[in-house]
Order: C-alpha cells, then structure tokens, then sequence
C-alpha cells in the first residue's frame, strides 16, 4: 500500500472535483425538493384564497388544519432527505477512498456508484447510533443544565472537559463508523459490532490519534489555503490604499476566483483528506481475521 501523501499527491485534485460534484448534485436534490414543496403550498394558499368567501368557518378550520398537517410531513420529508443525502455524500467519499486506498486509482463514477450503493445502509446505521447514543446524550446534558441552574455557570467550566470528550467520542464514532461498513461492505448491524469492538478494544488509542490527525489534515488545508488567499486579497488592498481606489476592482476580480477555487477544490479537497486519513489508518489496525472486502 502506497504512503499516504503519495496517495493524495496522486489523487487529491480528483477526490476534491468529485466530492465537490456529488454534494453539489445531492444539495440541488434537497434544495429543488424544498422548492417544489413551497411551490406547491403556495398553490394550494392561493386555490384555497380564491374560493375563500364561499367557504364556512368550518370549511376554513379543516384548510388550515391539512395545511399544518402538510407543513409537518414536509419538514420529516425533508429530514428524511437530508439523512439520505448525507449518507450518500460519506457513502461516496469513502467508497472512492477504498477505491483509492486498495486499488491505487481513482473514477469519478466511483462516487456516485458508491454512494448510492450504501446510502440506505449508512442511513440506517446513523439512525441507530443515535438511538444508542440518545440516551448518554440525556444523562450528560440535563445534569449539567440542572447543575448550571442550581450551582451557577461556573460549574460549566469543571465540566466542560467531560462535554469535550464526550462529542470528542461521537465524532470519532460518526467517523469510523461509516468507514469500516463501507470499507468491509457490512450490513447495518455487524458494522455496529465491528465499530465498538474496535473502540472497546486495544485499538481505541488508534481510533482517538485518528479523529485527531484528520481534523489536523482538514485544518491544514484550509488554514494554507487561507493565508495563501489572505495574502494575495491582502496585496490587493495595500493598493488600493497606498496606491489608488480603483484598485478595489482588482480586489473584487482576485477575490471571486479565490472564492470559488475555495468551494470547488480546498473546502471539499480537506473534507476528502480527511475521510482518506480515516480509512488508510483504520486499513493498519483492521483486525486481522475480517475477510478481505473487495
């Protein structure tokens, strides 16, 4: 297996494209559902508001009743959608990951074909893991609301380190646990045994260095992206001040590309790095007697 910045050198700018490209198409998805969803109760205002004075009060009370009703399943379809888009999106970086990872090249389609194939998959496995962790979530929240209330905001300072390991935890869960389904191609309920043996085992200091080195290496990139941008828009304004005001153009023509090179390539290039480090580490301390997935 090649070294990590061998794989990224090799495959970064095509990880970055195609991670910009499928939440591009799947925020289109949910943001077009959203629309239609509007458009059609604007539709439906609009009918009710013509016939509006031949209606009794009655008629107008079951209208606004089916309204509220239809305003609620729209917000769960949302909901809904918005879990399955973001499965699809982790189910996509990681599938193109192994893809990365195992086989030492990278396709586009991979992507989407991916993502797609465990959307359902790593929806059902989110949806669980909040029910398990729901509970946890409770114990640790309200008695520290409780405390806050009755000993005073000083308290929350003692336990905030607690609060800080705690979602330390959850977000090294919701890392992991989509890489080892995707990368073993498990099903909802063995991916959740294999992710707390991993974390209930010798292996959970490697899990920790992890999380921490992949928030490290989406940190990176964006913080060298930043500096490299906030000396060039930098340079910019120094002329504009020291030189002439018609040098703000210049700012504004410097600025727009660096904007969207900052959407198109880095924001989603430190997502993708990110997912990769995950996956190429969890490939070292993988227990040796899983199956090889291909």
């Amino acid at each position: 297996m090649a070294s990590f910045f061998t794989l990224v050198r090799k495959h970064g700018l095509k990880l970055a494209l195609t991670t910009f490209l499928g939440i591009a198409a799947s925020y289109a998805v949910i943001y077009g559902g959203i629309l239609i969803l509007f458009l059609i109760f604007l539709m439906m205002i609009g009918g009710v508001a013509s016939f509006e004075d031949s209606l009794t009060p009655e008629a107008m009370f079951g209208f606004g009743v089916i309204g509220v009703i239809l305003l609620i399943l729209a917000y769960l379809v949302i909901i809904a959608v918005s879990y399955l888009v973001q499965s699809f999106t982790m189910g996509g970086i990681y599938g193109m990951g192994k893809e990365v990872l195992l086989e030492n090249r990278s396709e586009i389609g991979t992507f989407f074909s991916q993502g797609f194939r465990y959307m359902w998959r790593l929806t059902g496995q989110y949806l669980l893991f909040c029910l398990c962790w729901a509970p946890l979530y409770f114990f640790m929240i309200f008695p520290f609301a409780i405390a806050s209330e009755l000993i005073g905001e000083w308290v929350v300072f003692i336990l905030l380190p607690f609060l800080a390991v705690f979602f330390f935890l959850v977000i090294a869960l919701f890392l992991h646990a989509p890489a080892i389904l995707v990368r073993d191609d498990l099903r909802v309920l063995e991916s959740m045994k294999r992710t707390f043996r991993l974390f209930f085992s010798s292996s959970f200091g490697s899990v920790c260095l992890s999380t921490l080195l992949a928030g490290v290496a989406g940190l990176v990139v964006n913080v060298a992206f930043l500096l490299v941008a906030g000396l060039i828009i930098g340079f910019c304004i120094l002329l504009q001040f020291l030189v002439h005001e018609g040098f703000v153009v210049l700012t504004m023509v410097a600025g727009i590309p660096l904007g969207l090179a900052y959407m198109v390539i880095v924001l989603p290039l430190s997502m993708a790095v990110a997912c990769l480090l995950i996956l190429y580490r969890y490939e070292r301390i993988r227990p040796n007697d899983l199956p090889q997935a291909a």
